[in-house]
């Protein structure tokens, strides 16, 4: 338990172990012990409450930190790939031509020596997103925050290379890339149910207690 709970604690545990000694001398005692209990859990809530806020606003901070980092990386291979393979949806047959580069020799084939030297790049840069979007899935990034920064542009790369992340998961296993489709597929549900002036898929909790982080 955190240091700033811990003295709350102990001040709820202590009034209620007295309650059964004190309740002995009469119903007003039992009054002003269950309004001391209640004045007890009420601070517990706003501690808890104040330190869900603070977590919530330095994770929103991290996440914003780190997308600025990381730009300049994403910005030279989105640049490189754009160059290699131009900026249209990767086909069905580049894709698996992309991933069979390297058991051809690319001499006198432009194409093929494209898809050999942009299969270590895309590698690379879903790798880069898989990391993120882990992050994101698992509460270590604001997921909403990442939506809003990104969120068009990493729905946008899903697109763009899905094919080739079908084959990858085909010959190496779904689990390959399998944050970063999870992580499209809930910015379309909360692209969609924002078209549609709805609550987002798993937002219960706001609906329940509207009140927490105001």
């Amino acid at each position: 338990m955190s240091q700033t709970l811990y003295p709350l604690y102990e001040a709820l545990q202590a009034t209620a172990d007295s309650v059964s000694v004190v309740s002995s001398a009469g119903p007003v005692f039992d009054v002003l012990h269950s309004i001391g209990i209640a004045v007890v859990i009420i601070q517990l809530f706003f501690v808890i409450r104040g330190q869900i806020v603070d977590h919530d606003r330095r994770r929103k901070q991290a996440t914003i930190e780190f997308v600025g980092s990381v730009q300049p990386i994403f910005g030279d291979s989105h640049e490189e790939l754009e160059e290699l393979f131009g900026p249209d949806t990767i086909t069905e047959t580049f894709a698996h031509r992309i991933w069979t580069s390297d058991t051809f020799d690319e001499k006198d084939d432009p194409e093929l020596e494209a898809a050999k030297k942009g299969k270590l790049v895309l590698r690379s840069y879903l790798n880069r997103i898989e990391h993120i979007a882990a992050g994101a899935n698992t509460g270590v990034f604001d997921k909403d925050l990442l939506h809003r920064l990104s969120g068009n542009f990493l729905v946008r790369m899903w697109d763009r290379y899905s094919n080739f992340i079908k084959i990858v998961q085909k010959e190496l296993g779904k689990k390959r890339y399998s944050e970063f489709e999870t992580m499209v597929s809930d910015f379309r549900s909360w692209e969609q149910a924002d078209s549609q002036g709805m609550t987002r898929p798993g937002s219960w909790v706001k609906r329940v207690l509207p009140f927490w982080k105001k």
